[in-house]
Order: C-alpha cells, then structure tokens, then sequence
C-alpha cells in the first residue's frame, strides 16, 4: 500500500524518523563510508561481531564469495540487521547477486524481519527488479508502516515505471512524516509543476563582480563556488593547485557567498602569490536574510546552481563545477573532450536509490549550447521556487539537477547527458572522496595549503 494512501488513511499518528539501518551513507561516488552494525551488550555478541568484521573486510578486499561464505556461516542466532548491513556492503562493492544471496539465506532464519525485507527492497532497486522490489518493499511495510526506505522503494519503482504523478505524491506524503524526510517536500517533476517554473518568481539579484576576467584567453572554465567558512578553509589550497596543474589553458572563477570584510585584500594576495593568470571572481551576499543556519548552509550549495546558466551563456565556453575541497592535479581537457558531444555531464550514483541522492553535484560540467543554457535557466527557477517559501531543505540542489532532467524529458527537450564520474579522477581528487587523516589531514592538500 502506498504511503500516500496509509496517511489518508490515519496509519501514522506523529512524526517518525528514517530507518536505523545505515542506507544512506555509500562509498564511491558518494564520498561516504559503508557502515557496519555496532558492537552488542549481549551474550556471545564478541564472537558475532567478530565474524561480521571479517566479512565486511572480506568485501572491502573485493572477496566476495569468501565474504558471503563467512556471513552464512555464522551463528543462526546471529543479529540480522547486523548481517544485513554486509548485504548493503555487497551492494555499494558491486555485488548486488551478493546480497540477494545473504538476503535470502537471512529472510529464511528471519521471515518475519521487515528491515531484512527492506533492505530486499533497495537491493532489488539496485537491480532494476522492479517487481521484486515492490514486493519486497510491501513485505516490509505490512510488518511494520513505518519502515520509510520501503515507501521511497516503492515511490522510486512507480518513478521508473513512468508514473510520475503518482510518484510524487508518494514523496510528498513520505516528507508529512517527520523532520528526517522535509527534503521530499523538494521532490517534484509533474505536469503541473513544471507550468509554475513559467510563471513570476521572486529573483536573486546578480553577483558582484570582484575581479573581472578581463582579455584572458582560455578553452573552458573551472568554476567553484562556497561560502566565507569553506574560502577560508579550502580556497588557498584549491587556487594554488589549479594554478600550478591547470595547463593555463582554463579560466579559473571563484564565486564566494557571504564573504569577509577584508575579502578583496585577500583575494588580491592569494592571486599574487599563487601567480593565477586568467580568473574571475564574484561575491554575493545571501538574499534570504529570515533562513535558518541550517537552511543557509543549504542556500551555499544552491547559489552556483542559480548563475550557472547566466556564466554559461556569458563565457560561451564549457564549464566544470568542482566543489572547493579538491585539488586539481592536471590539465581538465580529459574531462571536458569526454563531453565534448554532450549538452550536461553529471555524476550518476549507483546504485541508484532515491531523487535526491542519484546526481552528485560535487562535479557538474555543462558545454554552452542552448539545451544546457534552458536546463540550468529551470533548474535556477527550480531552486527559487522552494528559497521564496523557505523550503531549502539539505541536497535540494541535487534535487533540482535531478527533476529538471525528468520533467524536460517529459515534457520538453532534455539536454544530452554524459555520466563524468570516471574521467574526474583523472584530472583531480577531491577530500570529501579522500579519508587519509581526514579532510584537512591529507597530506597533499596540506601541501598546497602550506604554500599558499
């Protein structure tokens, strides 16, 4: 039964929270790590962790027929939602027959297990068994409703099965549920919502232009835009890489939101010190002045998604968004030739799980043609629709690139696309991808951050 139709239907009586099982937190292209269950107080729980713990390295070591042999021999009495945790483990290491294997060996001992039918549920997603997942999602909640990860299944498989009204009346209902799901409040791509992008939308004004690019001559640019905080933090060691693996071939534009009083001086001196030829930089300050600091936070997210049409079509010249915790570490024509063909280069998830999850926006990259230019003109109206009600909930930004792409293709022409995710690795690295020493004890960003 939909969640949509169990709220209608009084099932839920207050708020809930998102499931206890770790789904969200993925590595690869997520940045995330896999998380495995927590140590138990109860008897005999050393050995059963222990077991577990050599399982999941097994996973991590690419072992993975030792690695289910190891899970299902451990003890019947065994935690499952311990051992199911190895299943999403399989999972992100790209062996989802893995996990259905443990599954199924698991749902035998623990039939009536609904996070074990949940997590069924996603795997089967991951696989495009539709019908599995359904099932399996319909399992879960007639245990127990209030499994959340069983009504995003089921509102991701009527998604992909084209029934896009339907869908999103299923977020919407999911994000009545409880503060951990208000971000579905952002998930639209019906008919009805698209006609409102059309229509008059408060605006943001422009940004402030720090330093202009002037006469430089330059192939594409390398776009990265944080707020004062994140400047400060990440904003030296990322100039100082750009400008000494570049190539010289690219404009560097820096776009700071919030930034500090003295900000210009600064800016003056890291462009001396690191010897940047070709960038520009602009400032803006946050338009909303009533947001929350948690929604403020996410309004830094937003704000290059809100000018990235407007730069596109000002440089006439392909454009790579990086986040400001990365460093370049070679030229980006890689990058750029391998959408050289392409409207949009996104960073696509997988597996695939959920709206606002599947596109990664640390990296974006978009060549100045019309398609590309309509696109991210949406996807600016897009975010202004839910800034103006104050609807800025985490990961709206990959919410937008994500919608915008559904309903173009439903309703007008979609830009062509390319999945980047493995050629970024070919000119830099980012630290939220990057776990030696943590972010900032990595010792090759202290690097570029020393000589900055």
């Amino acid at each position: 039964m939909g969640l949509l139709r169990q709220l209608l239907g009084g099932v839920f009586g207050g708020s809930a929270k998102a499931p206890n099982s770790p789904l969200l937190s993925q590595p690869g292209k997520t940045g995330g790590q896999s998380q495995g269950g927590a140590k138990s107080s109860k008897p005999g729980a050393e050995p059963r962790q222990d077991g577990v713990a050599q399982a999941r390295a097994l996973i991590d070591a690419d072992h993975c027929d030792e690695a289910l042999a190891a899970a299902i021999a451990l003890p019947a009495a065994a935690d499952p939602d311990e051992l199911s945790a190895l299943a999403e483990g399989f999972l992100q290491a790209g062996s989802p027959d893995h996990a259905r294997r443990l599954l199924a060996h698991l749902l035998q001992l623990h039939a009536e297990s609904a996070p074990l039918h949940e997590r069924l549920a996603l795997v089967a997603l991951a696989q495009d068994d539709q019908a599995t997942a359904r099932a399996a999602a319909a399992r879960a909640l007639q245990i127990d409703p209030k499994r959340r990860w069983a009504h995003v299944v089921e509102a991701e498989v009527l998604l992909r099965e084209g029934h896009f009204e339907e869908a999103e009346a299923e977020y919407q209902a999911l994000a009545a549920t409880g503060n951990d799901w208000l971000m579905c409040r952002n998930v639209h791509f019906g008919g009805a919502f698209f006609k409102s992008l059309s229509g008059k939308i408060p605006e943001v004004p422009a940004p402030t232009v720090v330093v202009a690019a002037g006469n430089a001559a330059f192939d594409h640019v390398l776009l990265v835009s944080c707020d004062r905080a994140y400047f400060e933090e990440y904003g030296g060691a990322f100039v100082n890489a750009y400008a000494r693996n570049g190539g010289g071939r690219g404009l560097l534009h820096l776009h700071v939101v919030d930034p500090a009083p003295d900000f210009a001086e600064k800016i003056a001196r890291l462009i001396e010190k690191t010897g940047i030829a070709a960038i520009a930089v602009t400032t803006e300050k946050t338009p909303f002045r009533k947001l929350s600091p948690a929604k403020q936070k996410t309004y830094y997210t937003c704000a290059r998604f809100l000018h990235f049409g407007n730069w596109l079509a000002q440089y006439r010249k392909p454009i790579v968004c990086f986040d400001v915790d990365a460093i370049v570490e070679k030229p980006l024509d890689p990058l750029v030739e391998a959408c050289r063909d392409a409207d949009l280069g996104l960073v696509w998830r997988e597996p695939r799980r959920a709206v606002w999850l599947d596109v990664v926006a640390y990296t974006v990259f978009a060549n100045p043609t019309p398609a590309a230019i309509e696109y991210f003109r949406l996807v600016r109206r897009f975010l202004l629709v839910f800034a103006a009600k104050g609807f800025l909930y985490w990961q709206i930004d990959q919410i937008a690139l994500h919608c915008v792409l559904i309903m173009l293709r439903r309703f007008a022409k979609a830009p062509r696309t390319v999945d980047i995710f493995g050629h970024i690795d070919e000119v830099a690295w980012l630290l939220a991808r990057r776990r030696t020493g943590g972010k900032t004890g990595d010792p090759v960003y202290l690097a570029y951050r020393a000589e900055y």
